[in-house]
This record gives C-alpha cells, structure tokens and sequence, in this order.
C-alpha cells in the first residue's frame, strides 16, 4: 500500500472556461488532460462565471461535488438541483450548463472502470486499486489505524496494490472514492 498526501497551495491552477482547475492527480502518471488519454483524474475548480459550460468528452463518466455552495445546473436541457456535499455524477459527453458559482471537486473516469464511486461519509472500506480522500474541512484520518492530518483540501490518496481490505476513518465528513481497475 503507498499513500500520498497532496496539498491543494502546491498545485498550479489552470485556466478552463468558466474559472480555475487544480488538477490533484491523473492516471496515469504520464498522462494528458488535454489529450484525453487518462484513466482518472482527481481535480477541485472554482466555477467563476454564470452561466458557465462544463468541458466535454465522451468515454468517461464524472462525479462532482460542491465545495461551498448547492448547485443549480441544466443537464441536456432539463433543471438539476444539488445541494452542497451531495454527490452529482453524469456521463462527461452531457450537456451541461451551470448557474452556481462556487467550489467544486471532480473525479474524472473512463467507463470501463464502472465500479468507481464517490460518497460523503466519515467511514470508508474499499478493496479498490486507488482510493482517495478528500478533505472539507481540516481533520484527521486513519487508514488501517495510521494517522494523517489534512488540511481543507487536501488530497489523501492510497495505492492499494494488493488489493487488500482498507478502513479508512475520519473525524469529520470527507469526501470518499475508489476506482477499480
């Protein structure tokens, strides 16, 4: 098992449409965003602009979270509610508009891995290749009893190469993932 903790003030910002994108990680490693040639990637973005179109590509399958604020968007033409902390996922090839502005976090997969998820809890247990956390808000976590501080967010993120059984605990809601491979 390798664990990661990456820091959201060590990550450059880029530039998309409607505001910023931090991009945590992507697998893999030597992958592009840009070329669409990635299995996952684990981003957060500020959405700065409303109405703002989110990028789109077909093959993968997304989850989003809002950080901040609830979500107001229009997918394929129809009105979606999310309230703040709730999970939205839709197929990346959507069409979708959003009137919120605010924080978000982005997992970002290919279909064929459908068996990924993403939930909001303080207790998770996975036997997934990567597994992630995703801090709210500063808090402390364990995977399999070993400690880690995060702070607001911050990225946790766990190479399960054995494909072993993890309890991940926090003391706080976080945000959860795993991607199966």
């Amino acid at each position: 098992m390798d664990i990661k903790i990456i820091k959201k003030n060590e990550i450059q910002p880029q530039i998309w449409e409607g505001g910023k994108t931090f991009q945590y990680f992507i697998f893999p490693e030597q992958s592009s965003y840009t070329d669409r040639n990635f299995d996952f990637r684990i981003s957060s973005a500020t959405i700065e602009k409303v109405p703002s179109a989110f990028t789109r590509f077909s093959g993968y399958k997304r989850f989003l979270v809002m950080l901040d604020e609830d979500l107001s968007i229009e997918k394929n033409g129809k009105r979606e509610y999310y309230l703040e902390h709730e999970v939205f996922d839709f197929d990346s090839s959507d069409e979708i508009q959003s009137f919120s502005l605010g924080s978000d976090f982005n997992l970002m997969v290919k279909k064929q891995h459908q068996k990924s998820s993403v939930l909001v809890a303080k207790t998770f247990i996975s036997t997934s290749d990567f597994i992630f956390v995703f801090a709210l808000v500063g808090t402390r976590i364990s995977v399999d009893n070993q400690p880690f501080a995060l702070e607001t967010g911050n990225l946790l993120l766990v190479k399960n190469n054995s494909r072993e059984s993890i309890i991940l605990r926090s003391e706080t809601p976080v945000i959860f993932g795993e991607i199966h491979f």
